[in-house]
C-alpha cells in the first residue's frame, strides 16, 4: 500500500493530488494548501474557508486515525457551510485527498513495510529538515532549501528543531502538558489519543540543550522506550528542561513492554490505555536534583563522556611530550599499532626489558 504524497514520487498513478505542493509528505502538503494554523493541539488546526471573509477561521482541520489503521486520515469541517465540500473545491481538492493511504482499486494488498516522512519546521511552520523513514528501519535526513524550494540530502548544518514545533509552542502556551518520545512515530500515536507530543530528529541520545527553550514553562512527561539507551535518552532530556520547565516526570517503564518496545506498542498492541497513561506519569516524582546527580554520575563512567568534537581536541593545550624511548615510546598511555603477526609483542617485550636494564634500545648493545 504506497504512500500518497505530494509530487507523486511514491504514490500511484490513480492518485488525484493537484495542487498540493511538491515536495512536501501529505501531512504538510495539506497543511500549506489549507494555510492551516495550530489550533492548541497537534492534531487539530484552523482553516479559513473561501467565500467566508471572517477574520477567524471558520473551518478546522483534524488529523485522526483511520478506520483501516494504517495511517492518519483528515476531517475538514466549515462551521458557516456545515460540511467540506466547498472548502475542498475551492482549493481543488478531492476526498481521497484526506487519507494518508490510498490503495488502486485493483491493487493487490502487500505486506511490505510503508515508507515514511517525517517534516519538521521551525516556529512559524517552515520546512527545515525531514527524516526520512525506509523499509527495515533505516533513516534518512534532509533539509529544505527555500531558496530552491527542494530537498537536499543530509542536513548540512542546518538549524534542528523538535518536532511538531508550532501546535507545542501553541499547547505550552495554554497549559497543556507535553509529552517527549523517542521517535516520530510515537509522537503521531500520542496525536491521536489528543495528546501533545514531540521528539528531537535523530532518536536516542540527540537531544541538543537548545531543545529545552521552547518547553519553558511547560508540565513535561518524559516517555522512555524500553532499553537502556531508551531510559538514558529520557533522563537526559530530563536533565537538560530541569529549571527550565515547570516540572519534568520520566516514565521509564511501561507495564507489559518488551526489551526496546515503545509507548506506541503499549497503547496499540499491549492494551494499554490513555487513563492508564496519565496515571502512571503523575504517578512518578517530579525529577530533581537528586536525579540529576545520579545520571552526572553515570556520565561520568560512561564511555560517551569521553568523546568530544575534534575541533575541540585540537584547540587543546598539550605539554610537550616526554619520551621513555626518543621518537617511540612518549611517556604515559600509549597506543601501538601494527597488522596481525607483525611482532608488536616482542617489540613492547624488548623495550620492557631494555628500560628495566638501563639499555638503550634499538643500539649495538641491544638484543631485542
Amino acid at each position: 500500500m504506497p504512500l500518497l504524497y505530494a509530487g507523486g514520487h511514491t504514490a500511484p498513478e490513480t492518485s488525484v493530488y493537484r495542487k498540493l505542493p511538491e515536495g512536501l509528505p501529505w501531512r504538510e502538503a495539506l497543511l500549506s494548501t489549507l494555510r492551516a494554523r495550530p489550533g492548541g493541539q497537534g492534531y487539530k488546526f484552523s482553516c479559513a474557508s473561501p467565500g467566508h471573509p471572517d477574520e477567524n477561521p471558520s473551518a478546522t482541520l483534524t488529523f485522526k486515525l483511520a478506520p483501516d489503521n494504517r495511517g492518519d486520515m483528515a476531517l475538514v469541517y466549515c462551521h458557516v457551510c456545515k460540511g467540506n465540500q466547498p472548502t475542498l473545491a475551492a482549493h481543488d481538492l478531492v476526498p481521497s485527498d484526506l487519507f494518508e493511504y490510498s490503495k488502486a482499486a485493483d491493487e493487490p494488498e502487500t505486506s511490505k513495510p510503508i515508507e515514511r516522512y517525517h517534516v519538521y519546521t521551525d516556529e512559524e511552520g517552515r520546512p527545515a529538515h525531514r527524516v526520512k523513514r525506509n523499509a527495515g528501519k533505516t533513516f534518512q535526513q534532509s533539509r529544505w532549501d527555500q531558496s530552491s524550494e527542494r530537498w537536499h540530502s543530509g542536513l548540512g548544518g542546518c538549524k534542528t528543531y523538535l518536532y511538531r514545533l508550532p501546535s507545542i509552542l501553541t499547547a505550552v502556551k495554554n497549559g497543556q502538558v507535553i509529552f517527549v518520545v523517542e521517535g516520530e512515530k510515537d509522537v503521531e500515536t500520542l496525536e491521536r489519543f489528543d495528546l501533545s507530543a514531540t521528539c528531537n530528529p535523530m532518536g536516542a541520545d540527540a537531544w541538543r540543550p537548545e531543545y529545552s527553550q521552547y518547553l519553558a514553562g511547560a508540565e513535561v512527561v518524559v516517555i522512555a522506550d524500553n532499553d537502556d539507551p531508551g531510559r538514558r535518552h529520557a533522563k537526559k532530556v530530563a536533565s537538560s528542561l530541569l529549571g527550565t520547565a515547570k516540572s519534568v516526570r520520566v516514565v521509564t517503564s511501561l507495564p507489559g513492554a518488551k526489551e526496546g518496545g515503545d509507548v506506541t506498542d503499549y497503547l496499540l498492541k499491549n492494551g494499554g490505555t490513555i487513563e492508564e497513561l496519565r496515571r502512571l506519569a503523575e504517578e512518578q516524582s517530579p525529577f530533581g536534583d537528586r536525579d540529576l546527580a545520579t545520571q552526572e554520575t553515570i556520565a561520568s563512567k560512561s564511555p560517551q563522556s569521553w568523546t568530544f568534537a575534534l575541533s575541540d581536541f585540537l584547540d587543546l593545550d598539550f605539554p610537550e611530550a616526554r619520551f621513555l624511548v626518543e621518537g617511540v615510546l612518549p611517556e604515559g598511555v600509549t597506543l601501538l599499532g601494527g597488522r596481525a603477526k607483525a611482532g608488536k609483542t616482542y617489540l613492547l617485550f624488548g623495550l620492557s626489558v631494555a628500560l628495566a636494564c638501563d639499555l638503550e634500545p634499538f643500539s649495538e648493545n641491544w638484543d631485542g
